[in-house]
């Protein structure tokens, strides 16, 4: 395909926004605005990738995991100077409606499929390379995350990152694959959300993967959603202990209760 792909980079001291596609993004448009009219680099993923371009929001990057070819929305319209980092795993129709010379692959994990496929396409070229398999969790979110660090960045300002439907929403946006989920709820320190599985699992992974990346970034998580609220717990237990040596490890599990 003659695509370039995500590689590590030295680590750099430059802050970026990131976009997830929570209620709450509609609550910060201004403040993403100003950030990136500052020049501060955007980073979206999925549908807030056209909620910026219907507001005339240009991101810098756009990631999808997501496989599926109806996603090939989330790369449509391409603009000038956004660089598509699209995982080898997206359907080809993905792949094909964004320009080639802005496109980078990159490989989520070390699933047996993801390794076997691109040995399989070594095999057939005269010398081999590296590759790099990004961890992280099932969401885009948690394998954006992660692979934003392995590229050098660590200073994030993280938007409708919410794991949680507020008012009644799910996204800031249409997202018709998820009208009518089961909802369920979910409390942390004496406050309760709602969640569909999908966002109650990726609290799950949240937690999981900060015990791991917490040293190696740091997160501004914006709005009161359930991420927000699950770093706030932390922060709170940390002020409880003298020594100060509680951080987000020590949030326990989300607690499931009956709606």
């Amino acid at each position: 395909m003659g695509l370039k792909e995500a590689t590590p980079h030295g680590q750099n001291d430059i802050e970026i926004m990131i976009l997830a596609g929570g209620p709450s993004l509609n609550d910060f448009e201004d403040d993403i605005r100003e950030k990136r009219d500052a020049g501060m680099p955007l980073v979206t993923t999925n549908g807030a990738y056209n909620w910026c371009l219907d507001r005339d929001i240009k991101p810098s990057m756009q990631v999808v995991v997501d496989g599926r070819d109806f996603n090939k929305r989330f790369v449509i319209p391409n603009i000038p100077n956004c660089h598509y980092f699209l995982a080898s795993q997206c359907s080809p129709e993905i792949i094909k409606a964004a320009p080639k010379d802005q496109v980078y692959l990159w490989h989520a994990g070390m699933a047996d499929a993801v390794k076997n496929s691109l040995e399989t396409y070594d095999s057939k070229r005269e010398e081999s390379r590296k590759w790099y398999p990004v961890m992280g969790g099932t969401t885009v979110m948690l394998r954006t995350i992660p692979m934003l660090i392995m590229l050098g960045y660590h200073r994030f300002h993280i938007y409708g990152f919410d794991s949680c439907v507020m008012e009644d929403k799910h996204h800031a946006y249409n997202q018709e694959e998820n009208e009518g989920k089961r909802e369920m709820g979910v409390r942390l320190g004496g406050k309760e959300f709602k969640c569909q599985m999908w966002m109650w699992v990726q609290a799950q992974e949240f937690i999981d993967i900060q015990k791991m990346i917490a040293e190696h970034c740091e997160l501004a998580v914006y709005g009161n959603g359930l991420i927000a609220h699950i770093i706030e717990t932390a922060a709170e237990l940390s002020k409880e202990q003298q020594n100060g040596g509680i951080s987000i490890q020590h949030v326990q599990q989300l607690e499931a209760v009956s709606n």
